[in-house]
């Protein structure tokens, strides 16, 4: 290639990481973060996947009610995003049903959680719906963990949250109150310590009979040499506390008898960096 063809390209398209050297390679487009959560209690697993675009480009398959993926990478900007129902592992040439079909911005450098939740039959009353949070939390402080909480409780209404440590008597402290069905209540700070903690959630107003009661996870501080994992005991850690509906019975949703909260982590605790 000549010199001047060579410039002549660069000029037009900025298509080279670096116009200097004939190597090829790109720059690299603005990356997000995705993940996919299945709260929908009457349906089997669900395929998520970005169907625009093949660099950057996330699938996340057979995810079964009440389960989280980890975050992945995906090209910022508008995403083209199906979800589908996981085929049989026998239904070869089986094209799946669409669940969801549609359209998302993604910013460049944001963490997002899609959310599939309500109900695939329609007859049921509450219908299937897509929810896109955004999970940057600012980082707590020494000490402390965030947390939030995300009514996804289908057919519960409203609810009140309360968290309690260790030997506490429940309810405990309220911490989120009157979060709508799909509503997502700000993120808070708790202090951490090595007692186990507990969310509580009941019906908004009321703190009996509870919905769910369930203890987050401790999570592990990191070292020099190991990954740290976020929890309730470890700081700066941010989680989202999810609470969850009871399964249909018969559906492929599994048999989940009571309502419940899934916690998945927003934020890992930072790494212990050794002193010089």
């Amino acid at each position: 290639m000549t010199r001047s063809r060579l410039v002549a390209l660069c000029l037009a398209g900025a298509a080279l990481a670096a116009c200097g050297e004939d190597n090829g390679v790109g720059a690299a487009p603005p990356i997000a973060g995705v993940r996919f959560i299945n709260a929908v209690a009457d349906t089997g697993a669900m395929d998520f996947r970005v169907v625009d675009i093949v660099g950057d480009a996330p699938q996340f398959l057979d995810n079964t009610y009440r389960t989280a993926t980890s975050y992945q990478a995906v090209e910022a900007g508008d995403r083209h995003l199906r979800v589908f129902l996981t085929p049989s592992r026998t239904d070869t040439f089986y094209t799946p049903p669409v669940m969801w079909d549609t359209t998302f911005t993604f910013t460049e450098g944001v963490n997002y959680s899609v959310i599939m939740s309500g109900y695939a039959n329609p007859t049921r009353g509450v219908s299937l719906n897509m929810i896109i949070t955004t999970d940057d939390a600012t980082e707590p402080a020494a000490g402390q963990f965030g947390l939030r909480i995300i009514n996804l409780g289908t057919a519960l209404g409203s609810v009140d949250a309360y968290t309690r440590r260790g030997t506490a008597a429940a309810p405990g402290t309220a911490y989120a109150t009157d979060v709508v069905f799909g509503g997502v209540a700000p993120y808070g700070v708790q202090a951490t310590d090595t007692n186990a903690f507990r969310v509580l959630v009941a019906a908004a107003g009321t703190t009996t009979p509870a919905l769910a009661d369930v203890a987050g996870p401790a999570g592990v501080a990191g070292t020099s040499t190991v990954n740290p994992i976020a929890g309730t005991n470890v700081e700066r850690s941010v989680l989202t506390a999810i609470l969850v509906p009871a399964s249909v019975a018969g559906t492929g949703a599994g048999s989940f008898a009571t309502p419940s909260v899934l916690f998945v982590t927003d934020r890992r605790p930072p790494l212990t960096v050794p002193a010089p």
